[in-house]
C-alpha cells in the first residue's frame, strides 16, 4: 500500500528528468509528473493539507520531498505513516489517502502518477 523504492534520495540540484529518468530505470512508466521548487504556492494549498486522494482514475503515485515529507494513512484508519526526507515512495492511491504538511519551508516536492490502466488525464494534488 505505502512501498518505499529508495531512502534518503536527496539530489544536491532536483530535477524532474532526473527523477522521471530513475523511475523510467525502476519499471514504472507515468502518465504526468511534476516537480514543486520551495515556495511553490496554489489556491488549493488549504485543501492539499487534509487528508485526500489524488482523483479516484489513478492506482499508484510516486512521490518524494526533500523535507516535510507528505502524510500517509490507510483511508479506513487514523493511524498515520510518516516517512523520511528524501524517501521515494510508492502509494496504493486507492487505498490510501495523504496530506501535505503545514510546515513546507524549503520544500523540494515530485509527485508522478503511475500509468497501470493506461491513464492519461491528470488531476491535481499532493
Amino acid at each position: 500500500m505505502i512501498t518505499t523504492l529508495l531512502h534518503g534520495y536527496l539530489p544536491a540540484n532536483p530535477n524532474k528528468r532526473e527523477f522521471d529518468e530513475l523511475l523510467a530505470a525502476l519499471g514504472f512508466q507515468l502518465t504526468l509528473s511534476e516537480l514543486r521548487a520551495p515556495g511553490w504556492t496554489s489556491p488549493e494549498l488549504s485543501r492539499l493539507q487534509e487528508w485526500h486522494q489524488d482523483g479516484i482514475a489513478f492506482e499508484q503515485l510516486v512521490m518524494w520531498a526533500s523535507v516535510y515529507p507528505s502524510f500517509y494513512r490507510i483511508k479506513s484508519s487514523k493511524r498515520v505513516v510518516i516517512v523520511g526526507g528524501g524517501d521515494i515512495v510508492l502509494v496504493n492511491n486507492q487505498l490510501v489517502e495523504h496530506r501535505m504538511p503545514i510546515e513546507t519551508t524549503g520544500r523540494w516536492f515530485y509527485r508522478g502518477i503511475v500509468n497501470s490502466r493506461g491513464q492519461t488525464a491528470a488531476n491535481k494534488g499532493d
